[in-house]
């Protein structure tokens, strides 16, 4: 499947990735789309499933440091003051994303 992904995909990068490369957004957005359209599995709902795969890997592998926070969006608006500070610490140069949360309702 993931071979299939990045042949029918034109990829900057040729699908070569590493853990600490910056790749140009639209790269994830075709290999994304491409997935929809093989598996027939709606983009949000892939989103979804992914967002939630991502959470069990950090209440897992740090399970302190979800602790720390009330929920989801309290932990997205502190990664730029606490996990991008310990990885900037390796990796002096990286280039990371950022997360901001514009506003916040109770709803």
């Amino acid at each position: 499947m993931v071979d299939d992904l990045i042949t029918s995909s034109d990829l900057k990068s040729e699908g070569a990735y590493t853990a600490i490369g910056t790749y140009d957004f639209s790269e994830m957005s075709q290999l994304i789309t491409h997935l929809s359209n093989k598996t027939e599995i709606p983009i949000d709902d892939l989103l979804l499933l992914y967002g939630e795969h991502f959470f069990s890997v950090i209440e897992k592998n740090y399970p302190a440091m979800l602790e720390q926070y009330s929920d989801p969006l309290e932990m997205l608006s502190s990664i730029e003051n606490h996990i991008h500070v310990e990885v900037r610490k390796i990796y002096n140069d990286a280039e990371l994303p950022t997360f901001e949360i514009l506003e916040r309702t109770p709803e």
